[in-house]
């Protein structure tokens, strides 16, 4: 995935929206609830993991994750519907066969995809795998960073826009 910074990322989401055919409110100006900064210096580490990583038990990688959440826009709040976020250590035998090293994974029917007798099913799962997303080696900002964008990109998923489309928005 290329590098885009977290109001990219939400304007892409927003442009995913608008394919899905999500409306959002006319004041919506693509930007973010909460506007994360950092003065720490961005880029990948050579040697290992930083500490903040190394030490970001389960607990701390959802506390990013929900910070992420709360970063979205009310819209996109609003469309999430019959879903579950879940943080697991890593994909399992199931989840990734091919054991690819996921960082993310939307499992259900997509939302353009939901008839009028869509009712009264489980709900669908995002799948953010934490021990990938520390072997990145990022910096702690980065890897917040990188939290938001594997997020947003499975919330693209259960709007239905599948991995191509997402490589034409700019997301591979």
């Amino acid at each position: 995935m290329k590098n885009i910074d977290l109001r990219q990322a939400v304007t892409i989401l927003s442009n995913i929206g608008m394919i899905a055919g999500i409306a959002q409110p006319e004041s919506y100006t693509g930007g973010l609830t909460q506007s994360p900064r950092s003065n720490r210096p961005r880029g990948r580490l050579r040697a290992g993991l930083t500490d903040e990583a190394r030490l970001m038990n389960h607990r701390q990688f959802e506390a990013a994750v929900r910070r992420a959440m709360n970063g979205l826009p009310d819209w996109v709040h609003a469309a999430l519907e019959n879903i579950e976020i879940i943080v697991v250590d890593e994909a399992d035998q199931v989840l990734d066969p091919e054991r690819q090293g996921l960082l993310g994974l939307y499992v259900g029917l997509p939302l353009p995809e939901r008839g009028v007798d869509y009712a009264g099913e489980l709900p669908d799962v995002i799948y953010l795998f934490r021990k990938p997303h520390l072997k990145l080696n990022l910096l702690p900002h980065d890897l917040r960073r990188e939290i938001a964008k594997t997020l947003i990109h499975e919330i693209a998923h259960y709007f239905g826009i599948d991995d191509d489309h997402l490589e034409e928005l700019g997301w591979d």
